[in-house]
């Protein structure tokens, strides 16, 4: 039979097992205005991001400035201006302590969980909020899907810039499809 010294000790290590779970669950670490947040828009402006090829945008070089993402921030990221109504692939949030992370030797990690909760609303435009109460600056890579090819071929014959012989087998071509297409009548 166990001892009553036993029985306290392990009803004292439940209390403070279930005393600390219960902090862990349910208090909220930010329960006053400390953690109040903010918002701003990004990607309109002059010189708010760029470009880096035909499928890549980002909302600055690794070794600029990188924007304020402090507590509880909102960004909405609004690239329609510079790529157009292109679906959003994919969004890639990098955060630092520091807002040059690639000088002084900073450092930099990517964001996720409630450090960068994400939402695309539309082609080219998005959110990114820090659900935390922790100070950030944050850079962000987009994936863009491809512009859609503009297509070349058309009836109005060959290009400016054909030899007369490619003109002469187009419009053959083109006089072949007719009569294949009269041949297939009732």
């Amino acid at each position: 039979m166990a001892s009553l010294r036993t029985l306290l000790t392990r009803a004292s290590g439940l209390a403070t097992f279930g005393a600390l779970a219960w902090v862990f669950c349910f208090a909220d670490g930010c329960t006053d205005t400390r953690c109040d947040g903010s918002f701003t828009n990004y990607g309109r402006g002059e010189n708010q991001g760029r470009s880096v090829s035909s499928t890549m945008w980002e909302s600055g070089a690794q070794d600029d400035r990188w924007l304020d993402f402090s507590h509880e921030k909102l960004i909405t990221f609004e690239l329609q201006q510079q790529v157009g109504l292109r679906k959003i692939i994919s969004v890639t949030p990098y955060i630092s302590p520091t807002q040059t992370p690639a000088q002084n030797f900073g450092f930099f990690t990517l964001a996720s969980g409630n450090l960068a909760v994400i939402q695309v609303l539309a082609p080219g435009y998005f959110t990114v909020r820090n659900d935390t109460c922790a100070d950030y600056f944050m850079r962000v890579v987009v994936e863009l899907e491809p512009e859609a090819p503009i297509s070349s071929e058309s009836d109005a014959g060959p290009p400016a810039d054909a030899s007369p012989a490619d003109a002469a087998l187009d419009a053959a071509s083109d006089a072949s499809e007719a009569a294949d297409s009269a041949g297939d009548g009732p």
